[in-house]
């Protein structure tokens, strides 16, 4: 799993720039969009740590 977190911090690092220029332009389109955007990309990241994904998953930990 240790190759991943260079992904899953390059996808955290994304949500909060995506977030943050989103909160930017929130009374525009474009800001929504950005923030809307920024909730996918948070769960690749929480993915890519190595997140549970069923309860047997849960159990094993």
């Amino acid at each position: 799993m240790k190759r991943s977190r260079p992904l899953a911090g390059t996808l955290a690092i994304a949500t909060f720039v995506l977030a943050g220029v989103g909160i930017g332009f929130r009374h525009h389109l474009f800001g929504v969009l950005l923030i809307v955007l920024a909730v996918p990309v948070a769960v690749l990241a929480w993915l890519a740590l190595g997140a549970p994904v069923n309860r047997r998953a849960l159990r094993d930990r």
